[in-house]
């Protein structure tokens, strides 16, 4: 049977090396196919994107966060379509819109330092790796709070105790005092992989300066692409 070659590309994240390959036809058919009946739901079509556009395009499983999810779909998305971006800003002084033509490179960046010990008080909590893939995978895709669902997963031993489940760990988190819990979020927050989509410019119209942050990359499926 003959098949294309497909090539994988390198991605350095943390310790790990991601390998991955371009879309192809089929990761847009099925994604299309898929987003058409899910009814709008953005949870299902979040879900949708990551399984066929995330990872199917991997070699191999990995323990990911959500920001080094949105990081490697836009990476992917770098390589299989454009490394550039066309989107439309509005000026936040005087409504003005203008449309920009973007490096990718120029709107995004990424930044970790690592820790592996967060003490706030009385509480120690010491911090590993991911030790079971699909578990951490499957509870970071579900998660209401998916960052403190990542620190909980990451937790090696609380004030040296060891003998706990996942649920212990959740129902720990959920009984700390609200100003303790966000003490210890504030400084995981400040260490954790993170990802910033940031667009700088001068409004052509009343010349002011404007700061924009995006969740997702704009432009992320030009209309011709998902036409096609």
């Amino acid at each position: 049977m003959i098949k294309p070659e497909v090539k994988f590309y390198d991605l350095d994240i943390l310790s790990k090396q991601i390998k991955f390959r371009k879309w192809i036809a089929k990761d847009r058919r099925l994604f299309k196919e898929q987003v058409s009946s899910a009814n709008n739901d953005s949870l299902k079509i979040g879900k949708i994107t990551i399984n066929n556009l995330l990872i199917n395009c991997l070699d191999t499983k990995y323990p990911l966060s959500i920001d080094e999810i949105r990081y490697i779909l836009i990476k992917i998305r770098e390589n299989s379509i454009s490394d550039e971006v066309e989107f439309n800003t509005k000026c936040d002084i005087c409504g003005n819109i203008e449309t920009h033509k973007v490096k990718i490179s120029d709107l995004v960046s990424i930044s970790y330092n690592p820790i592996k010990e967060i003490i706030i008080d009385d509480i120690n909590i010491k911090l590993g790796e991911i030790k079971n893939i699909d578990f951490y995978n499957t509870k970071i895709l579900d998660s209401t709070n998916p960052i403190l669902t990542d620190l909980i997963l990451r937790i090696e031993s609380i004030n040296s105790e060891i003998d706990f489940s996942y649920d212990d760990l959740v129902d720990y988190f959920d009984n700390l005092d609200t100003d303790i819990l966000d003490k210890i979020l504030e400084i995981y927050n400040k260490h954790r992989f993170k990802l910033d989509i940031k667009f700088s410019f001068k409004c052509k119209k009343c010349l002011a300066q404007n700061n924009q942050e995006y969740t997702d990359l704009p432009d992320f499926f030009p209309s011709k692409w998902l036409e096609a």
